[in-house]
C-alpha cells in the first residue's frame, strides 16, 4: 500500500442528511483536499467503481467506506469532477435561469441552485448548510444567496414549526411531512395520509 498516497471516503448518510458525501484526501491527513456533496458524490464514486477493486479497501466503518487510491486516479477524479459539474450546469439550466432573472452569477448561487435542482430531496436548511461546510465554502454569503433564489422565484421555501425545506419547483403546490423522518414530499391527493404525515397545504 506504499503507492498509495491518497484515500477515498464515501458516506452514504452523511451528518444525518440523507445526501451522499465523497472526500479525497491525502492518506493520514484528516483534512480533504475535495468534497461533493448529494448527487454529484454518487456520481462520481459511480465513475471510479471500475478502478477502486475490493483489494484496495481500507476498510467500512458505519456508513463511510474508505478506499486507498494512486494519484493518476485522485487526478482523474479532480477531472472527471469538472467535467461533470459543467455538464450538470447546462443540463439543469442553472446558469441560463440566473442570467434569465436578470442576476449576476457567481460560484456560491450557482452552487446551490444546483443543488436544489439535483437532489432528490426537499432539502432542509440545515442540509444546504451541510453542503455549504462541507464543500469548503462557508460563504458569508449564504443567506443572501438563498434569500435571491427565493426572491427571484427560482426555488420555495416550506416551512412546519422550526423546520424549514426548499423546493426546486417554485410554483405552490401541496406537500407531506413524515412526522417519523422529518422528511418533505410532494404530496399529489392520490394517496392517503397516516397519523405519522402531516399535510402542509400551500395558501394561495
Amino acid at each position: 500500500m506504499n503507492h498509495m498516497t491518497w484515500q477515498l471516503n464515501f458516506i452514504k448518510n452523511h451528518q444525518q442528511t440523507g445526501e451522499y458525501c465523497l472526500e479525497l484526501c491525502r492518506i493520514n491527513k484528516p483534512t480533504p483536499l475535495r468534497c461533493w456533496f448529494g448527487p454529484m458524490a454518487q456520481h462520481l464514486l459511480q465513475q471510479s467503481n471500475h478502478y477502486l477493486p475490493s483489494s484496495q479497501t481500507l476498510y467500512t466503518e458505519g456508513n463511510t467506506q474508505r478506499w486507498g487510491i494512486e494519484k493518476q486516479l485522485a487526478q482523474h477524479l479532480l477531472v472527471e469532477a469538472s467535467f461533470f459539474h459543467q455538464r450538470c450546469l447546462h443540463q439543469y439550466q442553472v446558469n441560463d435561469d440566473i442570467k434569465s432573472k436578470g442576476l449576476d452569477n457567481n460560484h456560491d448561487l450557482s452552487e446551490l441552485l444546483l443543488f436544489i435542482r439535483m437532489s432528490a430531496q426537499h432539502p432542509s436548511h440545515q442540509t444546504l448548510i451541510t453542503l455549504v461546510n462541507s464543500q469548503q465554502h462557508r460563504s458569508s454569503a449564504f443567506e443572501d444567496n438563498l434569500n435571491t433564489l427565493l426572491s427571484h422565484k427560482l426555488i420555495q421555501k416550506i416551512g412546519y414549526n422550526n423546520w424549514v425545506f426548499y423546493d426546486k419547483n417554485p410554483y405552490p403546490h401541496d406537500h407531506l411531512l413524515d412526522l417519523s423522518t422529518f422528511k418533505l414530499h410532494d404530496f399529489s391527493g392520490q394517496k392517503k395520509t397516516h397519523e405519522l404525515q402531516l399535510l402542509i397545504c400551500h395558501t394561495p
